[in-house]
């Protein structure tokens, strides 16, 4: 009778082929590289989405600032313009804009009028704050960056060439 129970096998437990357990089946401790790959080409599509957007945000956002910018320093050039006699800024237009001056447009401390800006901006589309100056403007950007000013007219625009996300050139802003 003993040798009869020894013979069969517990109820539970592993089962055993005479003297040695059965095989059990393998437990991964790691990531396959099928799913890594996967994990990696789903990233990737999400960059592949995500990417574009940021970017054209960016660029729509320079557009943006440049407009605003532009509108900002126009203002300053209007008002400079109203309180010196119909007088445009002239040549020195980032010191007579963001410093005081008199009625002449000289720039000094005692001066009545200004400053109109704290500082003069950078360009949102190529950072640079550089200004060209001349007497009227010429039909396209001289691509030498910042702001170009017509010393006659009081017309000022950005001196950057190619189109905003709008499709506007930055000049004609």
């Amino acid at each position: 009778w003993e040798s009869r129970i020894q013979a069969t096998p517990p109820a539970t437990g592993p089962r055993h082929l005479g003297n040695r357990p059965m095989p059990r089946r393998h437990q991964p401790n790691a990531f396959t590289l099928v799913e890594l790959l996967l994990v990696v080409v789903v990233l990737g599509v999400l960059a592949a989405v995500v990417i574009p957007q940021f970017n054209t945000m960016a660029a729509e956002s320079r557009e943006s600032g440049l407009s605003s910018d532009l509108a900002t320093m126009r203002k300053a050039i209007e008002l400079y313009q109203t309180q010196h006699d119909g007088v445009f800024p002239g040549r020195r237009i980032i010191d007579q804009l963001t410093k005081r001056t008199d009625i002449t447009g000289r720039i000094t401390p005692e001066g009545a009028y200004g400053p109109y800006l704290r500082q003069w901006p950078y360009n949102p589309a190529d950072g640079k704050a550089t200004i060209s100056t001349a007497p009227t403007l010429p039909r396209s950007p001289n691509r030498s960056g910042g702001w170009i000013y017509a010393t006659s007219t009081g017309q000022l625009r950005a001196n950057t060439p190619g189109a905003g996300p709008s499709d506007l050139d930055y000049f004609d802003l």
